[in-house]
C-alpha cells in the first residue's frame, strides 16, 4: 500500500509548477499532424520486435540451482536417489510448503512414514533444509 502511495506522490508537481504540455508532440496542432506517422512507426517497430525475442520456459528452483552450481539439490549424495521435498520451513515465516497439506484426498500420517534404513532425507528437526546459494564441498 505504501509503495503505491509513494509512486503516486512522485507524480504530484511542486507548488506553483506549471507542466508544459502544449509544445512538441503533445501540442494539439502537432499531434493531429503527426499522429498517423507515429502510429505507422509504432506498428513497424512492433513487427521487428516480435521476431527478436525468444520465449524462455520458466525454471524451477532445482533447475536454477543445478545451472549455477552443477549439483542437483534433490539427489542424495550417499545413495544417488532422487529425494522428494516434504516441507519448507522458514525461521521468520514458519512453514511455507508442506506436502501433507496439499494431499487432501489421501490422508497421510507423518508418524507412519517409512523413513527406511541408511541415510535419511529427514534430519532430526523434521524438515529438509536447502541452501539458496551453491555451497563449496
Amino acid at each position: 500500500m505504501y509503495t503505491f502511495i509513494g509512486r503516486m506522490v512522485q507524480h504530484i508537481m511542486p507548488k506553483g509548477f506549471q507542466r508544459v504540455r502544449y509544445y512538441g508532440l503533445e501540442a494539439t496542432r502537432t499531434y493531429k499532424k503527426w499522429s498517423a506517422v507515429i502510429q505507422k512507426g509504432i506498428k513497424r517497430i512492433g513487427r521487428i520486435v516480435k521476431g527478436a525475442y525468444q520465449i524462455v520456459k520458466r525454471k524451477n528452483y532445482r533447475e536454477r540451482y543445478q545451472e549455477i552450481s552443477g549439483i542437483d539439490p534433490m539427489r542424495c549424495q550417499y545413495c544417488e536417489n532422487v529425494m522428494e521435498l516434504m516441507s519448507i520451513w522458514h525461521p521468520k515465516y514458519g512453514e511455507l510448503y508442506d506436502i501433507f497439506s496439499t494431499l487432501e484426498e489421501v490422508k497421510i500420517e507423518q508418524e507412519k512414514i517409512d523413513r527406511g534404513g541408511g541415510h535419511s532425507v529427514w534430519p532430526p528437526s523434521g524438515g529438509v533444509q536447502l541452501s539458496l546459494f551453491p555451497l563449496p564441498l
